[in-house]
């Protein structure tokens, strides 16, 4: 015997028909995957059109809110109509690496980032590397061509192309750092897209499955910016650090000394989970140890973090440095 339902989401009405008694199991699993489903969040476009934006009634350069860095002063960057499109067009000339391209975003909570652009090949890329960096960490690194068949499009008399790239990259904290930056020669960027995939309303934390079952105690120092340091911050030798300083756009509390140390109070509970982004400035070792316990040894300039252990204890505590 054939029944139907009827399933109402965002105004749209949905039919299912099924047999009773045959199949209640894909029923339950259509039920939840309407349950689960996260949304695709737009946080950021640029490079779109004509490349302005007003701003207090003033009209500006689009790409005036990214950071451009260079080595020295031979190089290009501008705005320039490539063909039929603008483009953000930089050229590192003569030295290698010239220029980087980079922005930070604060971001709500979510499980992935995606990153999609129009990657201006220009003047006849034969094998040059590209980098992109997410949190300082290598997401692409690879070496790109002009296909035989690109053609000239702008710039000098050798050939161009365009390619899109779209990058899908796991990523759970609250804000992310994007570089950007080629070896070699001239390049453009244009219609550049950040987006999240959001966990569901009310959930502190998720992934692609689930949202997880873990209750907020605490966080700090979860934006870009960080403007002063009270009793949220970590200690050196019994004193409570208050030193802020920056990695381009991107904030961090600082120790004085060789090591930061906190202990935090905690409600009762059977496990407790850490995320933390830990910025290293020695040469040698660094550790986190809980307790005295070394649980992580590192030698990294920077360590994204993740700490999911069993652990009774009303008071935690952890140790970074040496």
């Amino acid at each position: 015997m054939k029944n139907c339902i009827y399933i109402q989401e965002n105004g749209q009405a949905f039919k299912i028909s099924y047999t009773r008694g045959v199949l209640n199991f894909q029923l339950m699993i259509i039920f939840i995957l309407l349950k689960c489903v996260s949304p695709t969040r737009l946080i950021y476009k640029n490079f779109f059109d004509s490349f302005t934006y007003v701003n207090n009634g003033n009209t500006k350069l689009s790409y005036i809110d990214w950071s451009i860095l260079s080595k020295d002063v031979n190089h290009q960057k501008a705005v320039v109509l490539c063909g039929s499109k603008n483009i953000l067009f930089l050229d590192n000339q003569s030295t290698q690496y010239n220029l980087l391209l980079h922005k930070s975003f604060n971001l709500e909570v979510h499980y992935q980032v995606t990153v999609q652009f129009q990657l201006w090949m220009l003047d006849n890329w034969i094998n040059n590397p590209l980098l992109i960096y997410f949190d300082n960490e290598i997401i692409i690194n690879d070496q790109y061509s002009c296909s035989p068949s690109a053609t000239n499009i702008c710039k000098g008399a050798q050939n161009d192309e365009v390619t899109t790239m779209s990058i899908n990259v796991l990523h759970n904290r609250s804000s992310i750092q994007i570089v950007i930056f080629a070896q070699s020669g001239k390049m453009g960027i244009s219609e550049f897209q950040l987006f999240i995939e959001e966990c569901p309303s009310g959930c502190h934390s998720c992934d692609i499955v689930k949202c997880h079952t873990s209750v907020l105690l605490m966080q700090s120092f979860n934006s870009k910016m960080i403007s002063a340091i009270n009793s949220e911050g970590w200690m050196f030798s019994g004193t409570i650090q208050i030193t802020i300083d920056n990695c381009h756009d991107l904030f961090y509390h600082k120790s004085s000394g060789y090591n930061l140390e906190k202990e935090i109070q905690l409600k009762d509970h059977w496990a407790v989970s850490l995320n933390l982004k830990v910025m290293i400035f020695n040469s040698g070792s660094t550790t986190i140890s809980q307790r005295g316990r070394k649980i992580y040894s590192i030698v990294f300039r920077e360590l994204n973090f993740e700490l999911e252990e069993i652990l009774s204890q009303n008071i935690v505590g952890f140790k970074l440095g040496l």
